[in-house]
């Protein structure tokens, strides 16, 4: 249950140098263009990447229970993965160790 008192339901909020941000959207792009290149992420897995968004997802669903369930009144199971705080709690420097040794990200990255 969501509610505006409880200050878990917020993030911090992160204020860097416009520098840091250029160079932080450089990465991304680059960091993306990778993954793109190698097949690291598939179609399905649209959370987080360019152009993709959550609204996309709850139009394919409503779409599914209208066709499937309301008119022909089958059953559609929906499996939801609840990845609350799960990037605050990643152990990003692992996480970066990996991309540089098993990925091999490097060079003008």
């Amino acid at each position: 249950y969501v509610t505006k008192s409880d200050p878990n339901n917020f993030r911090g909020l992160c204020v860097s140098s416009c520098v840091g941000k250029v160079l932080n959207s450089m990465l991304r792009f680059r960091l993306e263009k990778f993954c793109e290149v190698k097949g690291l992420i598939g179609a399905e897995q649209a959370s987080g990447q360019t152009g993709a968004r959550t609204s996309d997802h709850l139009l394919v669903l409503h779409h599914l229970i209208q066709k499937y369930v309301k008119n022909n009144k089958n059953i559609l199971y929906v499996c939801y993965v609840d990845l609350h705080k799960a990037y605050d709690t990643c152990n990003r420097t692992k996480m970066f160790h990996e991309l540089l040794t098993e990925y091999k990200i490097g060079g003008r990255f």
